[in-house]
């Protein structure tokens, strides 16, 4: 049963899919990132398939009297399983060459989950979250939304047979029920669980079904009519596409509101788009109507062919994404030409031969997965690599997460330890005070006369008249203190702290600082190093140790260590960080704080080394300069054996002999 065609829809399925394309090459340039929403072209997808879906099998229902489901599982193996099979297969060396053992054990479990379209659940269980940067390294996450659409159409085709052999006349109320049921499940599920609510079939269903509805309004009707306003509601709908797109970012809550603006845009475009109005010729060109030809063939490589650049690559650049781009569709036109049109095809792949070489092929990937699930990835080819692979953590994400564990367990609260003895430090700043916090917090035996609690906030809400400044003031952890302790990330402007810089903000902490007696400690700005979005400089190092032809690697954490010196603040313009760092000194003699360097615990200038990697051989940053866990407790203990807090301990022992606020008791160093 067909269809009539329509080139403007094939020209949504190409804006939608270069949409995604440019989102994951993560495209930067003139001070913007091109398709920041461009994740929310897989909702145009999800709203196209269910329209077209629902009218083949509302059109074959009304005109044969029945639906043949063989036939329709058929066409949706023939559309779906050839080229997705072919990624996997193209992927497999790629993968084996590339992937260390525990990357690659989790490349195949989602092999084998994608055969089966379960790939959305393994990813939910696997993957810290869609947005997250080393999602850009696991080569077949695209897949997740694949198997959405193929869970629906597992049970949805049964519905509609049966919702119209029964309820006739009330299908489409049936059908709003289930939308809306989508809906609130999605409501619910996105405050609670995002990622659950990102990757599940129940809280995705509504966009489908409302494709679905759309095209149960057209067969009543029994013919597409387009009233004078169309023109309008056309154009509108493709606007609220494109302004999704282009404005978008991966702070939105998705799926959530934000996702009915490509849904409902969608929606409009399919049902008044036609060939006299704007929107209908823009998509009906001859450029976006073929990009919509190979759209599912670009869906499927861009994806690989991203993760493994940056997998291989130490930086992959803008050229690079570039050439992958060209790459994906050059790849895309061979395989619409030579694999999506023979499958589609009845005369070329007859059932028999078409069911048989997809079983054969999904029986092949199944097996080949599950080997390398059972070796574990392992297969002799990294034993040079054995010791330091023992406690690797590829997931940069998940080593964040790791760090925000001690600082929930009191927020704002002024929760100093221990409370009788202990001189109070309130640590204030962004996240790299809480770097600061875990430091002190995982070396609580090398500072015991100490008790630390921490205050997040921008340094530049510290100007004057700031709400932020008075909440602070007034709190009991800021009155409760004895030192206050700056370490954060200086920028010059601050978009949400009306374009005031931190220094500035530091400047008003200073003088409330002094005038309520409190001592100021302020480490100078973060030390930067390299970091691409997805993998730190120690992770591209230890891959490129990896490929190297199985020869023994020796002083693997000393080449780290020594590249990270090098690197060094090179993240940003090093004449910046300097200036920053000298404006700093001055306020520090204006009004008499004490100063510290973060670059005398993270580095040792003697033996030209940065420490990327801790005495033990942990990464000791999870991006360009936040701490892990592991390095957080190296870095306390480098700090307590350089006596690194020595220009306090002088402070308070002054303090100590006119006042008897500051406790006796200061730990030697």
């Amino acid at each position: 049963m067909k269809i009539a065609y329509r080139p403007e829809i094939d020209g949504l399925r190409a804006l939608a899919v270069v949409a995604v394309i440019l989102y994951h090459a993560e495209i930067h340039a003139y001070g913007l990132t091109w398709f920041s929403g461009g994740f929310l072209g897989v909702d145009v997808f999800f709203v196209i398939s269910g329209y077209l879906i629902t009218k083949l099998i509302l059109l074959e229902i009304r005109q044969c009297g029945r639906f043949d489901y063989g036939r329709f599982f058929e066409r949706r193996a023939r559309r779906i399983l050839p080229m997705l099979f072919m990624t996997m297969l193209v992927a497999l060396p790629f993968a084996w060459f590339t992937l260390l053992p525990t990357a690659l054990t989790e490349y195949a479990r989602s092999m084998l989950s994608s055969v089966f379209f379960g790939s959305n659940i393994f990813f939910y269980f696997s993957t810290t979250g869609y947005g997250a940067d080393t999602s850009l390294l696991k080569p077949l996450l695209h897949t997740w939304s694949l198997s959405v659409e193929e869970q629906f159409y597992l049970t949805f085709p049964f519905l509609l047979v049966i919702s119209e052999r029964y309820l006739r006349k009330r299908a489409p109320a049936a059908l709003i029920l289930l939308a809306a049921a989508s809906l609130s499940i999605m409501a619910w599920v996105s405050r609670s669980d995002p990622s659950l609510a990102f990757f599940m079939l129940p809280s995705r269903a509504w966009e489908l079904l409302a494709g679905a509805l759309l095209a149960y309004s057209e067969i009543k009707k029994g013919a597409r009519e387009l009233p004078p306003s169309s023109a309008a509601f056309s154009t509108a709908g493709l606007l609220l596409i494109v302004f999704a797109f282009g404005t978008l970012d991966e702070e939105t809550q998705h799926p959530g509101l934000a996702t009915f603006l490509p849904v409902i845009g969608t929606v409009l475009v399919i049902r008044y788009a036609g060939a006299l109005d704007l929107a209908g010729r823009l998509l009906s060109t001859r450029l976006l109507v073929g990009i919509g030809l190979i759209s599912y063939s670009l869906y499927l490589w861009h994806y690989p062919i991203f993760s493994f650049s940056r997998i291989s690559l130490v930086y992959f650049s803008l050229n690079d994404k570039l050439i992958a781009i060209a790459l994906t569709f050059v790849l895309a036109l061979l395989s619409y030409r030579f694999i999506e049109q023979p499958f589609r095809d009845r005369q070329r792949f007859g059932r028999k031969k078409a069911i048989g070489s997809m079983a054969l092929t999904a029986m092949l990937l199944s097996g080949i997965a599950s080997t390398v699930d059972l070796k574990e990835g392992e297969f002799g080819r990294y034993a040079h690599l054995k010791s330091l692979l023992a406690d690797y953590e590829p997931d940069n994400d998940k080593l964040l997460d790791e760090t925000w564990i001690l600082v929930d367990a009191i927020k704002r609260r002024a929760k100093f330890e221990p409370p009788d003895r202990a001189t109070k430090v309130l640590i204030v700043g962004n996240s790299h005070s809480k770097d600061l916090y875990n430091v002190f917090m995982t070396n609580a035996g090398l500072f015991t006369e100490l008790g630390f609690s921490r205050y997040p906030m921008q340094l530049a809400d510290f100007h004057q008249h700031s709400k932020q400044a008075g909440n602070f003031f007034r709190s009991a952890a800021y009155r409760k203190a004895d030192v206050i302790f700056v370490s954060t990330r200086y920028l010059r402007k601050r978009r949400k702290a009306g374009g005031l810089s931190d220094i500035e903000g530091l400047e008003s902490l200073a003088k409330r600082a002094l005038l309520d007696d409190k001592i100021l400690v302020v480490a100078n700005n973060t030390v930067e190093f390299f970091w691409d979005g997805t993998k730190t400089l120690y992770d591209s190092l230890l891959w490129q140790a990896s490929a190297d032809n199985g020869k023994a690697n020796t002083g693997f954490f000393e080449t780290v260590n020594q590249r990270y010196f090098l690197e060094r603040n090179k993240a940003r313009a090093p004449a910046e960080v300097d200036e920053i760092n000298r404006e700093i000194a001055d306020l520090a003699q204006t009004y008499d704080f004490t100063l510290l360097k973060k670059e005398d615990y993270l580095c040792d200038f003697s033996l030209k080394i940065c420490f990327g990697a801790t005495d033990e051989g942990h990464k000791a940053f999870y991006d360009y300069g936040h701490y892990t866990m592991q390095g957080a407790a190296f870095f306390g203990r480098r700090i307590h054996q350089i006596g690194w807090l020595k220009p306090l301990e002088e402070k308070l022992s002054k303090r100590r002999q006119t006042s008897s606020r500051i406790p006796a008791g200061w730990p030697d160093n």
